[in-house]
């Protein structure tokens, strides 16, 4: 744990670190109908994030093919973090020149009017990589669009340097007590050292959530009934990749909580959506980063040729050779 709180930020991509995530947060600007969205053209060297970045005049990922006919949605795993250039599955598995790449860690609604507001295609297909987090991103990012609200403010997210160090000590503080209470793990797995999170993006079905998720779900539909054809891949993450053997009680609730909201939303979405769980634990060690929640260079090379299967078999023939 103390080689974690006291790491080279240079070389340890970890975005729940003050001095990290200032770096990350100063990439983006706030937008009350998008959420957020990318500076424009950037070109950012890996001493910077920790891996390479480039975004397009939009502000977003990829290229900028606003009249594509498929278009990606999702959270960060579907928009591409964590690895240089070049190495996120879409590149890997996609003829960019064939998609538009709307993905960014916004609620579902925010993906909605980004669409509205920049997609001119024909809307023939459809990507979305659904992620756990979609639930909690969505809740922030709603209460936000209510309150007439950027989500910088709605959540208190500051990039200025004198900010980020106030909190390095709270962090530092917060984090130690998460290891004593046992939300924060850090443990071998495989031939690596991880931190696992037992309340990431932890979201379940309680009565107080009921109107919202229904709410979500409408939001959902009402996009999918706007494609011709419609792919929903869950995402397989870190904290519900690890094997049975080894999880803790409390990987093992947060896993639970994973499957519920997936069956619900399978249960309530429109038919004619081809929905896709892959097995979570053909994604071992080797595919994530440590102390970051998303795939490194393996891990995306191996979603892009699952992915790419799915998509030759639904005969959506945009896959590269």
């Amino acid at each position: 744990m103390l080689r974690l709180l006291f790491a080279n930020t240079a070389k340890v991509i970890n975005f729940s670190n003050p001095l990290r995530a200032i770096k990350w947060l100063s990439t983006l600007e706030p937008h009350y109908r998008h959420g957020i969205k990318f500076y424009p053209n950037l070109d950012l060297a890996r001493d910077v994030l920790g891996f390479t970045l480039r975004t397009n005049e939009l502000g977003l990922r990829g290229t900028s093919q606003t009249d594509a006919a498929h278009v990606i949605l999702g959270t960060s795993f579907a928009m591409g973090m964590s690895v240089d250039e070049g190495k996120n599955w879409y590149d890997l598995a996609l003829d960019d020149s064939l998609w538009f790449n709307a993905a960014m860690p916004v609620g579902i609604a925010n993906s909605v009017m980004l669409l509205d507001d920049l997609y001119k295609g024909n809307r023939d297909t459809l990507v979305y990589l659904y992620h756990p987090n979609v639930w909690r991103i969505s809740e922030s990012y709603d209460a936000a669009y209510k309150d007439k609200m950027t989500i910088f403010d709605r959540q208190g997210w500051k990039t200025d340097r004198r900010s980020m160090i106030k909190l390095y000590p709270k962090w530092i503080i917060k984090e130690g007590l998460k290891w004593i209470t046992g939300s924060s793990i850090y443990c071998q797995w495989g031939t690596k050292e991880f931190h696992f999170d037992t309340l990431y993006n932890a979201f379940d079905l309680s009565e107080a959530r009921e109107v919202f998720s229904a709410q979500q779900m409408a939001i959902f539909n009402s996009l999918f009934t706007t494609f011709k054809k419609v792919v929903v891949v869950r995402v397989p993450i870190k904290e519900d990749s690890v094997p049975l053997s080894e999880r803790t009680k409390g990987l093992t609730k947060l896993r639970a909580g994973y499957d519920e909201m997936w069956t619900y939303f399978k249960n309530n979405v429109i038919q004619d959506v081809d929905c896709f769980d892959l097995d979570h634990e053909e994604f071992s060690f080797e595919h994530f980063h440590p102390y970051d929640t998303h795939w490194n260079d393996l891990g995306n090379k191996l979603f892009a040729e699952r992915l790419k299967s799915i998509l030759i078999d639904r005969e959506i023939s945009v896959a590269t050779e």
